[in-house]
């Protein structure tokens, strides 16, 4: 197809250099990558139209690389738990808080430990800055079977060290997970909208499920109770 015929197939969408760049980069996948999109984080960033965001965001979901995709809504976050006001759109700054995102999701044999580290140092500062402030805190769900260095057995460490620290603390702790485990520990199938790919995300079941949990429950000492309608708010 030529770009006269693609542009006008385009017409209407604007953002015309992201069709020339689609273009560019699926015949760049043809003849060099032979038909296939490119499983490494670097030869994707290689292709035209695709920057870091992108890249990030194909390698982690589509290949299970471990790395991070990170937009404007990331920046701002970080920034702001780190307590970095500077700019967020300059280069410095987005590689500041990209490496910071690296570390983060850099999978270690200790991850349930170093996360649930995290997990305190991020609580830490928000108490600081509202000392006042409701903790509920959500379980993190398990998956439909293991991928590499994240396992079953590491979310199910975190959540038994996060619980037992919710406890301590007098916080909320909503074990969604308990919903969705089977016997085994793993996200049953039938709630898993990709049991054949990443084996983590929800099905619109799940999701209407993991909604009503959100809304009709806490946990006290590690037992899920019903939220009396004042306590609602989140």
């Amino acid at each position: 197809m030529d770009e006269e015929q693609l542009l006008k197939l385009w017409e209407g969408l604007g953002y015309y250099n992201r069709a020339r760049n689609l273009q560019k980069a699926a015949v760049e996948i043809m003849e060099q990558h032979e038909g296939k999109m490119p499983d490494d984080y670097e030869k994707l960033l290689s292709l035209p139209g695709i920057g870091s965001y992108t890249a990030g965001a194909v390698a982690s979901i589509s290949f299970q690389i471990c790395q991070p995709a990170v937009d404007g809504n990331v920046l701002r976050i970080i920034s702001r738990i780190t307590e970095n006001y500077n700019n967020i759109l300059s280069p410095v700054m987005k590689k500041e808080i990209t490496q910071i995102a690296m570390r983060e999701a850099n999978l270690s044999p200790k991850m349930a430990s170093e996360t649930f580290e995290n997990f305190k140092k991020l609580t830490d500062e928000i108490l600081k800055k509202s000392p006042d402030v409701t903790f509920y805190v959500q379980s993190v769900t398990p998956l439909v079977k293991n991928r590499g260095v994240l396992t079953n057995e590491k979310v199910n460490q975190y959540n038994a060290r996060v619980s037992s620290y919710c406890r301590k603390q007098k916080w909320y702790f909503l074990d969604v997970a308990s919903v969705f485990r089977n016997q085994n520990g793993a996200l049953q199938v039938k709630y898993c909208s990709d049991p054949k790919k990443m084996g983590i995300h929800f099905s619109d079941e799940a999701c209407a499920i993991w909604v009503k949990y959100l809304y009709t429950h806490t946990a006290s000492d590690g037992v899920a109770v019903s939220v009396p309608e004042r306590g609602r708010g989140r």
